[in-house]
């Protein structure tokens, strides 16, 4: 693939970050044209470390279009790296970041249609990388059922899931990266800041009932309604984000009805969420008793990479 390429990476290390990367050549093996630290012009010399440690913004480019480009925001936790001309694969940007002190890296779509087109409304673009503790950003069960492709670097505890295949035509693209999208909400599943977050907890209506501080657990109640997927995916995130006085490690929901308690199971598992119900013998746990089937075929574009 060659064309743009944008990686953002969040929850970051960022002096090491940004000079591994620099000595990896990327976004550029050249000196920076303009650097601009707490948005004032600077002539720097010293290590990107340093620098960083320093301030609480720091902004690079490259060329006199700014083909390439560099910014670090102390307040929102992130290190965005963009290139407006670069040979990649998967494989290769995988090898690129793999080193890197991060726990989320989203990437752009690589095909600026995607904007135009109205049903696109994700924060994902072709793929999506976790690292490390980045893992807890998202339930295994669906990194493992996902209608992606999968990508692992052992060593560096990197999982990189790939939403489309990268020679398909902009249209085919954005078909094969929808499914993969919607199941990794951008919005919810890591924005990088919890006053973002806290907005879209907001914007789904999710509200916690009650609260377990024995196994600090968030309790939703649920009567004569369905649970949505965003509302799910908010429930999960907040094991993340914290945004609660109290420390939350699991997120349980009570149906007051069987039948809805164990329709929705499936879903809520997918997210790793802990489901009751109340039956003829009371309240129980349904969601250890569980057996899922067997994880979905991979697309047909996966199986042909």
């Amino acid at each position: 693939m060659h064309g743009k390429i944008l990686l953002r990476c969040q929850r970051v290390d960022a002096g090491p970050l940004i000079e591994r990367a620099m000595e990896a050549g990327f976004p550029s093996a050249e000196p920076p044209a303009r650097v601009r630290v707490d948005f004032e012009p600077w002539d720097v010399s010293a290590p990107w470390t340093d620098v960083v440690r320093d301030c609480d913004d720091l902004t690079l480019s490259w060329g006199k279009d700014s083909h390439a480009g560099l910014e670090w925001r102390r307040k929102w936790d992130y290190v965005l790296l963009r290139r407006k001309s670069f040979e990649f694969t998967p494989e290769s940007v995988l090898a690129l970041i793999r080193t890197w002190p991060f726990e989320a890296c989203i990437t752009d779509p690589v095909h600026l249609s995607w904007f135009a087109d109205s049903g696109y409304k994700s924060g994902h673009g072709w793929a999506f990388a976790l690292k490390g503790a980045g893992h807890r950003l998202c339930s295994e069960r669906i990194l493992d059922r996902g209608p992606w492709r999968i990508l692992r670097d052992e060593e560096y505890d990197v999982t990189m899931l790939q939403f489309h295949d990268l020679d398909a035509p902009a249209d085919v693209a954005l078909e094969q990266a929808r499914p993969g999208h919607r199941l990794l909400r951008a919005d919810w599943h890591y924005v990088g800041h919890p006053l973002v977050f806290r907005n879209n907890v907001e914007a789904v209506g999710y509200k916690p009932s009650f609260y377990d501080p024995g196994s600090r657990t968030s309790i939703v109640l649920v009567e004569g309604r369905e649970v949505s997927a965003e509302e799910m995916g908010v429930a999960a995130a907040t094991r993340v984000h914290q945004i609660y006085p109290e420390p939350v490690e699991q997120v349980a929901f009570v149906f007051m009805d069987e039948a809805a308690a164990r329709r929705q199971l499936p879903a809520l598992w997918l997210y790793g969420l802990e489901v009751r119900a109340m039956t003829a013998h009371g309240e129980q746990r349904i969601d250890l008793e569980y057996e899922p089937p067997p994880p979905p075929e991979r697309p047909a574009w996966v199986q042909g990479c």
